[in-house]
């Protein structure tokens, strides 16, 4: 998007990457090995029993999830019950400047300061 400059603000450009990645993850293929079917568990818990507390799925279920940075995953109105306190533009905003106030640049080499320096003063 960037680069067909279709994004006009940085907003936008958080809020399409959080739809990218909600898609990416809805594609994604869903595993079929004997350890993802877990096949021994559902002999263990028998009709009517509880995979929730079993070891696998404490081992699994985060990796089956989608984890949103500025996405409210409640309802309308538990939203409303707690007072609207986000609308989805300050909470971007505030993940945008948090994103920033965390950002650290990386050291560069002195050779990259001289080769733009010199590269710069060819195209003065």
């Amino acid at each position: 998007m960037l680069g067909k400059v279709v994004v006009h603000s940085i907003e936008a450009l958080v809020s399409d990457a959080e739809a990218a990645s909600y898609l990416r993850r809805m594609v994604q293929v869903i595993g079929c090995s004997p350890e993802q079917l877990a096949v021994d568990i559902y002999r263990d818990v028998k009709p009517l029993g509880n995979f929730l507390t079993t070891k696998h799925t404490m081992d699994h279920f985060r990796k089956e999830l989608w984890d949103p940075q500025v996405t409210c995953r409640k309802s309308f109105s538990s939203w409303v019950q707690g007072g609207k306190t986000l609308s989805m533009k300050s909470k971007i905003r505030k993940y945008i400047e948090t994103r920033l106030d965390q950002h650290q640049s990386p050291d560069m080499p002195d050779t990259f300061y001289e080769a733009f320096d010199q590269r710069v003063g060819e195209k003065s």
